[in-house]
């Protein structure tokens, strides 16, 4: 496909999201045009959407978009080599960077705000926001949810079903809700070698 085609494409795809998103709803309207990312692929969408997605990078196309501004993903931005398996929610609220060769399971939730909206407990519990990286090589388990304002350090393993609401060093393994370091794997780090991503 031409320049000038993707060019076309990414007007259309701006033009119903934006009349769409004022009649019924912003979430509505993007998970709308998903049909367009199965013609395409997920990764090719999501670049026209403004999303920075590196070479060799897997995304399930049953990723959920949430708090894109007008729809675009200009906070998101995904390294090479990286798998995102199905069911995954990203928050692009504020952003969300992920790193070369990580790779992030089923139904993970990247959350980067948290809001309660016009309302009385407001006063107590202001609107936060703040990005979340995930650092090269990391490994997040299936149904685990990361808070905003966490980085997941180089080579580190989240365990399934985690909360993980304070950052994870690298070469780690941690687990549990709230998530916390079980174990240091830097002494079995030199068996790793190169490995290739092979995650499905």
């Amino acid at each position: 496909m031409g320049r000038i085609g993707r060019h076309l494409i990414r007007l259309c795809l701006h033009a119903y999201y934006l009349i769409t998103a004022r009649l019924i709803g912003q979430d509505f309207a993007f998970r709308g045009i998903y049909s367009y990312a199965r013609w395409v692929g997920m990764e090719t969408f999501l670049r026209w959407t403004g999303a920075a997605i590196g070479e060799g990078t897997r995304i399930q196309e049953t990723i959920i978009i949430q708090n894109a501004k007008n729809g675009c993903c200009r906070n998101l931005r995904i390294g090479k080599h990286v798998y995102v398996g199905p069911g995954c929610l990203m928050d692009l609220a504020d952003a969300i960077s992920i790193d070369d060769d990580a790779a992030i399971s089923a139904r993970v939730t990247i959350v980067t705000h948290s809001d309660v909206g016009a309302r009385p407990l407001q006063k107590i519990f202001p609107r936060q926001s703040a990005p979340v990286r995930i650092q090269e090589g990391a490994w997040i388990g299936v149904n685990t949810t990361i808070l905003h304002g966490v980085t997941i350090g180089e080579r580190a393993v989240v365990g399934a079903c985690s909360l993980v609401n304070k950052c994870v060093p690298a070469a780690v393994v941690a687990y549990g809700t709230p998530c916390q370091v079980v174990r240091d794997i830097r002494a079995t780090e030199g068996q790793l070698g190169n490995c290739q991503n092979t995650t499905g």
